[in-house]
């Protein structure tokens, strides 16, 4: 269970990351 739960907010940590570089890459791309 308490794995599941690291795994989970692992996943949710990387998505964040994931969204926020796509975020940074087409606003650099618009410039």
């Amino acid at each position: 269970m308490i794995e599941l739960k690291n795994i989970s907010g692992y996943q949710r940590k990387r998505r964040d990351i994931y969204v926020f570089s796509r975020l940074i890459s087409t606003s650099t791309s618009r410039f």
